[in-house]
C-alpha cells in the first residue's frame, strides 16, 4: 500500500505539470485553438534578371541575403495592449544576435508604428535622431532622415510608403551560425520567420576594390534600383510592385527593362491561427526568376575606355559597331557607385552627389549636349555636296570672314591661304565654312543633320539620354523672339552657335559616315538581326567618299590637323596596316575677346577653358568601329581627344582581329 501510494504520488505530479504547462505556459496556444482558424497568403518576390556584358561577365546581379522578419498581418486582429508579443521575445532575440539597445529601440519603434501605437511623426522623428548611431544599417532610417529633412510633403509620401509593409526587418545579414541557432529557437519565437532578401550587386563598382572604377562607369548605363512609391502604381498595374520590399528600376537600363527583369511573385497559403500562429502550409507557388539581359557593352573595353579619360576630370566616351550600332563601350567621368543605392542611399550621400559641382550623376556620353566645333564639318562639307558645289570649291582664308559688318575668325589667326573642299576639312579651315555655308544657308545643312539623327533621341526606350539642339528658323523665332540671321547660319556650319550635340549622337553620325550612309540606331541590349537592317540616309555614294577621305587625310596627312594621332595597327598575317580616319574639334565655352583669342592656355580658368572633341571610325578601308571622344576644358582636340580615340580604337580592332568582337 505504501509503494502503492507513491506511485499515485508521482503519477498525480506529472499530471499536475503537465496541467500547470497547459493552463500556464501554454495559454497562448490553448486561447488560439478556440478561435477561429484563418487562410492567409502571403507573396514571395521573385529573383531580379542579372544584366551581364555580350560575353556573359556579370553586370549586375542578386546577393542573397537571409533576413529576420516579423510578419505584421499575421495579426488577423490588431492588438489593443503596446506590449505585444513580438516585444517580449525580443530580448530573446536580440540575445542571438547581440543586438545593442539603440537597434533593440529601432524595432520596438517599428512594432509600434505598424501596430498603429505611434504616430507616423514621432516615428520618422526618433528615426532620424536615431541615425547616427545606426550608422544607416536600420530598413528605414534613410527614408526617415529624407522625410525629416525635406518637409511635410515628402515626410506625407514617406508615410504612405511605410504603410504598405506588412513585414518588419528585424534583422539583415544573417550568418549560418545564426540561421542555425534561431531555427532552434523559432518554437519560442513563433511570429519571427526567416527568409532571403536579394539585394541588387553591382559588380566591381569600388566595394570589392575601391581602385576599379571601370563598372562603377556602367553605373550611368546600368541605373540602379529602388523602393515602389505610390506614384508608381498609378501607371502600372503589376501586383507585384504592391508587394513589401518590392523594387522597381530607377535609371538606365534597370529603368528601362524593368518589366523584363523584375520576373512573376510566387505564393504561400498558410492556415493559421486567431493569434497568427501557422498551423499548416495549403498551398505554394513557385516566383518566377525575371529574365536575364545581355548587353552589348564589351566589358575589355569598357575598362580601356575607363582608363583612356582617367586623367581627365570631366569627359565622356563612346564606342559603336558601324553596322549594326551595338554600343561597345560608353563611359562619362566622373561617375557614381551603383551599390550606394543598395539597399537604399543614405540622405548624406544622395546629398554628396548633388552637390559635387563635376555631377557624378550626370550621364555626360548619352546627356552632355555640346557644341560639336569642328567635328561637325561633315555635315556641311556633305551638305555643300548634295546641293550641287564642286569639290575643288575654293576660297580664300586671310584668318577672318566678315559679313554684315561682322568679323568671324578662323582658329588659324594668319590664315590659311586658297584652300578648297579637301583642304578645308583637312585643316580645318573655318572661314571655308562661312563662305560656304553664307552661300548656301541654313536649311540644307540642317536637313543633312536632321538625317545624321541630330535633334533626336538615339536610343530606344532609355531614358537617360538628351536630344542636345538642332536648332532651326522657327525655333529662333520661338525661344529668342529673333530672326535667324547669317550670322547664325556661319556659326552652324563650324558647329558653334545654337548647335548642340551629345557624344552619344556624333558616334552615330560618324557610323553612318564609315557604314556607306545607312542608318545606325544605337542600342545597348543584343537583340539578333534586327539592327543589321540597312536604312539608307540618301546621300550620294560618291559625296560620302569624298568625306572619308577628307577624315582619313585629317589623321593621316603630313597637314591633318590629327597627324599626331595616327592609328597605324599592323593586323592579320598580311602584315597589312590598318588605319584610322576622323575629325578633330574645339568648341568655345565661351566668346572670347578679340584680343585674348590667342591666350587659350594653363592661365585661363579651367571652366572657361575650351572642350576638346574628336570622332573617328576604324579601319579607314574596311570600317567597324566608330569613336567619338569629348574631353571637357580639355583645349585642343588634336592634344586631348584624338589620342583618347586613337588608343580605344587600336583596342577594338586587336580584339576584332582576335575573334572577340564577332
Amino acid at each position: 500500500m505504501v509503494l502503492l501510494g507513491g506511485a499515485q504520488l508521482i503519477a498525480f505530479g506529472l499530471i499536475g505539470t503537465q496541467l500547470y504547462r497547459l493552463q500556464v505556459e501554454r495559454s497562448a496556444d490553448l486561447a488560439d485553438i478556440g478561435r477561429e482558424v484563418i487562410t492567409r497568403q502571403e507573396y514571395t518576390l521573385p529573383e531580379r534578371g542579372s544584366i551581364t556584358d555580350r560575353s556573359g561577365r556579370a553586370l549586375a546581379f542578386n546577393r542573397a541575403n537571409r533576413v529576420a522578419v516579423l510578419r505584421i498581418r499575421n495579426y488577423p486582429d490588431p492588438p489593443e495592449n503596446p506590449d505585444v508579443p513580438p516585444k517580449k521575445d525580443l530580448t530573446k532575440f536580440a540575445a542571438i544576435f547581440d543586438l545593442d539597445e539603440e537597434a533593440q529601440t529601432r524595432i520596438r519603434l517599428d512594432i509600434d508604428f505598424a501596430f498603429g501605437f505611434i504616430p507616423a511623426e514621432f516615428y520618422l522623428r526618433q528615426l532620424a535622431l536615431l541615425r547616427p548611431v545606426l550608422q544607416e544599417a536600420a530598413d528605414f532610417v534613410d527614408l526617415a532622415e529624407l522625410a525629416y529633412n525635406g518637409g511635410q510633403e515628402v515626410a506625407n509620401a514617406v508615410i504612405e510608403d511605410l504603410r504598405r509593409e506588412d513585414v518588419i526587418t528585424l534583422v539583415a545579414g544573417i550568418s549560418s551560425t545564426q540561421r542555425d541557432l534561431l531555427q532552434v529557437k523559432l518554437a519560442e519565437i513563433p511570429l519571427v520567420e526567416l527568409g532571403t532578401r536579394f539585394e541588387r550587386q553591382y559588380e566591381g563598382s569600388g566595394k570589392d576594390n575601391p581602385n576599379d572604377l571601370t563598372l562603377a562607369s556602367l553605373s550611368h548605363v546600368l541605373g540602379y534600383t529602388r523602393r515602389v512609391f505610390k506614384e508608381d502604381l498609378f501607371s502600372d498595374s503589376d501586383r507585384l510592385l504592391t508587394l513589401p520590399g518590392a523594387r522597381i528600376g530607377a535609371r538606365g537600363i534597370e529603368r528601362a527593362y524593368d518589366p523584363t527583369l523584375r520576373g512573376v511573385a510566387g505564393s504561400r497559403t498558410w492556415q493559421i491561427t486567431g493569434g497568427g500562429r501557422k498551423l499548416r502550409e495549403l498551398a505554394r507557388t513557385a516566383p518566377i526568376k525575371g529574365k536575364d539581359i545581355s548587353l552589348t557593352i564589351d566589358l575589355p573595353l569598357q575598362r580601356a575606355a575607363v582608363g583612356l579619360i582617367s586623367p581627365y576630370p570631366e569627359a565622356a566616351v563612346v564606342l559603336l559597331n558601324v553596322h549594326n550600332g551595338e554600343i561597345l563601350a560608353m563611359a562619362s567621368k566622373p561617375s557614381f557607385d551603383g551599390n550606394d543605392f543598395v539597399p537604399r542611399i543614405g540622405f548624406d550621400k544622395y546629398q554628396a552627389y548633388l552637390d559635387d559641382p563635376l555631377k557624378p550623376l550626370y550621364a555626360r556620353a548619352s546627356m552632355g549636349s555640346y557644341p560639336p566645333g569642328s567635328t561637325f564639318k561633315m555635315v556641311g562639307t556633305l551638305a555643300a555636296l548634295e546641293a550641287g558645289f564642286d569639290s575643288r570649291t575654293t576660297y580664300n582664308c586671310p584668318g577672318y570672314f566678315e559679313v554684315s559688318g561682322q568679323r568671324f575668325r578662323c582658329w588659324k589667326r594668319e590664315g590659311h591661304g586658297d584652300v578648297d573642299m579637301l583642304g578645308a576639312l583637312r585643316e580645318s579651315c573655318d572661314v571655308w565654312y562661312y563662305n560656304m555655308s553664307s552661300e548656301l544657308g541654313l536649311d540644307p545643312m540642317r536637313a543633312v543633320a536632321a538625317k545624321f539623327g541630330f535633334g533626336t533621341a538615339m536610343i530606344e526606350n532609355f531614358y537617360e539620354q538628351s536630344t542636345a539642339l538642332l536648332p532651326s528658323r522657327s525655333w529662333k523665332e520661338r525661344t529668342r523672339d529673333e530672326p535667324w540671321s547669317i550670322g547664325d547660319s556661319i556659326q552652324f556650319a563650324i558647329g558653334q552657335g545654337f548647335m548642340l550635340a551629345t557624344p552619344l549622337q556624333l558616334a552615330a553620325m560618324t557610323a553612318a559616315i564609315a557604314n556607306g550612309g545607312y542608318t545606325v540606331r544605337p542600342h545597348f541590349v543584343l537583340a539578333g538581326g534586327f539592327f543589321e537592317q540597312k536604312e539608307p540616309l540618301g546621300f550620294d555614294a560618291a559625296h560620302l567618299q569624298l568625306v572619308r577621305e577628307g577624315m582619313y587625310q585629317v589623321v593621316n596627312s603630313a597637314t591633318g590637323t590629327a597627324r599626331r594621332s595616327a592609328l597605324q595597327l599592323p593586323l592579320g598575317d598580311d602584315g597589312k596596316i590598318w588605319r584610322m580616319a576622323g575629325k578633330t574639334g574645339t568648341a568655345q565655352v565661351t566668346a572670347l575677346p578679340p584680343d585674348e583669342f590667342d591666350d587659350l592656355d594653363e592661365d585661363v580658368p579651367y571652366d572657361l577653358r575650351d572642350h576638346a572633341l574628336f570622332v573617328g571610325f576604324a579601319p579607314f578601308d574596311n570600317p567597324q568601329f566608330a569613336a567619338a571622344v569629348v574631353i571637357e576644358h580639355g583645349g585642343s582636340g588634336s592634344a586631348t581627344a584624338a589620342p583618347v580615340a586613337r588608343n580605344l580604337l587600336n583596342t577594338a580592332l586587336a580584339r576584332y582581329a582576335a575573334g572577340h568582337l564577332s
